[in-house]
């Protein structure tokens, strides 16, 4: 359930980073930066968690294959990122 809470936060995210038209204060947008750059802390480590628990579960060839697998999902959206970038400018 927590995830699934910490997930609809992150989606809502963009829309708060960017609060167009709410006329906040300057302690109010600081205030909503500390909040995000709080929950992005909260994310990676309940995403580091996972990952810990998930390659105790694993056999040591089953981790190999998964963290393979894992580094080259992650060099794929590295790639894709990278390109969005490009094709901004």
């Amino acid at each position: 359930m927590k995830q699934i809470i910490l997930a609809l936060t992150l989606l809502a995210a963009p829309v708060l980073a960017q609060p167009a038209g709410l006329n906040l204060t300057d302690a109010q947008r600081d205030q909503i930066k500390q909040i995000m750059r709080e929950q992005r802390d909260e994310s990676e480590r309940l995403r580091r968690q996972a990952r810990e628990r998930i390659a105790a579960v694993l056999t040591p060839e089953q981790r190999q294959q998964w963290e393979e697998r894992r580094k080259d999902r992650l060099e794929r959206q590295w790639r894709r990122q990278g390109h969005r970038r490009h094709s901004r400018q």
